[in-house]
């Protein structure tokens, strides 16, 4: 037998070595895999070295975003800002089992001018997300930058679409790619998808468009309407309806005249509303609320100004809907309710509410459990 010696520690040295190589290679191929590139509403590549874990945003709202790509929503916030917007009972929901929500530091702002960079920058986050891009974001944005923050808008006025959905989809996959969750976010445009063609398909060969009342944020002070470009009216053109009144209003919404109203004639009236109506005693509904005081609630407004000579009115063709839902990721429940109240008898099948369910059950950690829509009571 031959025994071969080796000086004493060299061939530990030599597996050092070895190891140390080895796991400089691992690391570095680690590293370029995790490195991702984002191409962002206005069109921008921003790099990140790796998913980001803690994130900042400038809307609480968008925590709704993070329910259907995330089983914590709350766990990527560092910072958030507007949390006074977040939906009452869609944030009472989300304390029940998330409570670490209301440690959520608030800085920034749902708008530029009183955006606090600073505020921001202290709590560190690995990536801004704006909503909606806006020029007057760009001086934030390139503040934020230069902090070593970097930002994407989800969203943008010139961001080309060609199907309706596409602006849920494209926000929704961007933030669900930013903080590695594109899989869930494919999940969810896979499932909403197929329902907006469906939509498509009933309307297509409907007889007419009727003219449609759009009553945004109704209250007894009647009426303010959608304006060309409102993501709301948006939706009720593709239900097949004819917006009365948005070629009259040059902003996103304005209040138009009852004697164009009137003479219009709609067949159809929606009403959006939420619990943010309370006080000035309009249309409320929404989380945590029944079928009996969103029916009440929707009763005393038709009964304001001139809705009550409305045909739409008279003849029982009145509905109300949770505004949230035409300015959130889940909008696909709002043009299934729009296009069975455009179109009954082509769309009459369709069911938001079983949308709804299977959203509740394949998508959201926090069930959404309340009164989201509502019909006018049977005119007498």
């Amino acid at each position: 037998m031959v025994i071969r010696t080796q000086k004493k520690g060299a061939g530990r040295v030599r597996g050092i070595t070895f190891i140390m190589a080895f796991a400089f290679m691992l690391s570095c191929g680690t590293i370029a895999r995790a490195e991702i590139t984002l191409t962002d509403a206005t069109g921008r590549e921003v790099v990140l070295d790796q998913p980001a874990r803690q994130i900042g945003i400038n809307e609480a709202d968008l925590i709704l975003s993070l329910m259907l790509l995330s089983d914590d929503p709350v766990a990527p916030i560092a910072v958030w800002g507007s949390a006074q917007r977040l939906d009452p009972g869609i944030k009472a929901a989300l304390q029940a089992k998330f409570p670490q929500i209301d440690r959520i530091p608030e800085a920034g702002s749902a708008t530029p001018s009183d955006f606090s960079v600073e505020g921001v920058v202290a709590q560190a986050p690995d990536l801004y997300v704006i909503r909606i891009f806006d020029p007057m974001w760009e001086p934030v944005r390139k503040r934020l930058e230069a902090a070593g923050i970097p930002v994407i808008y989800l969203d943008s006025p010139d961001l080309p679409v060609t199907a309706p959905e596409d602006r849920v989809t494209f926000s929704l996959k961007l933030l669900g790619d930013a903080i590695g969750q594109g899989q869930r976010a494919q999940e969810y445009e896979e499932f909403i998808a197929p329902r907006y063609a469906r939509v498509a398909r009933l309307v297509a060969d409907a007889p007419a468009r009727p003219p449609v009342l759009v009553d945004g944020h109704a209250t007894p002070d009647c009426c303010w309407v959608p304006g060309a470009g409102n993501r709301l009216g948006d939706l009720v053109d593709f239900a097949g309806g004819q917006i009365v009144g948005s070629e009259l209003v040059s902003d996103y919404a304005g209040k138009i005249a009852a004697e164009h109203i009137l003479a219009a004639d709609p067949q159809v009236l929606i009403a959006t509303g939420g619990p943010h109506l309370a006080a000035s005693h309009g249309l409320v509904l929404g989380v945590g609320r029944d079928d009996a005081s969103a029916q009440a609630s929707l009763d005393s407004v038709l009964a304001t100004g001139i809705r009550p000579e409305l045909s739409a009115v008279r003849e029982g063709r009145a509905h109300g809907i949770l505004h949230l839902l035409t300015i959130s990721p889940f909008e696909v429940l709002a043009v299934e309710a729009f296009a069975r109240w455009i179109h009954p008898e082509a769309a009459g099948d369709i069911d938001p509410a079983e949308t709804l369910a299977e959203m509740n059950r394949r998508f959201l950690p926090v069930p959404l459990e309340g009164t989201f829509w509502i019909d006018q009571q049977a005119a007498p």
